[in-house]
């Protein structure tokens, strides 16, 4: 998506390494600041803002799972 951010060293979230049956990801996650929530989509189709305990709503991929349950365990309710 195309959305000014303000990031920094200090924002770092969590790294996650995950192996998929034929491919290995590794991400780095951030805490980046918005100034609005105004954004151009670029690869998805639809998109929507939640708080943290309704993350679990959504049918997340295996990679992402650690990094919502640690939103939770920071800024919403734990797992």
């Amino acid at each position: 998506m195309e959305m000014d951010v303000t990031v920094g060293k200090k924002d770092f979230f969590l790294t996650v390494h995950h192996e998929y049956p034929d491919f290995a990801i590794t991400m780095h996650s951030y805490i980046c600041r918005v100034s609005t929530d105004q954004f151009v989509r670029k690869e998805h189709v639809d998109h929507i803002w939640l708080e943290p305990q309704e993350l679990l709503t959504l049918d997340w991929a295996p990679a992402d799972i650690p990094i919502v349950q640690k939103v939770l365990e920071v800024y919403g309710h734990g797992l």
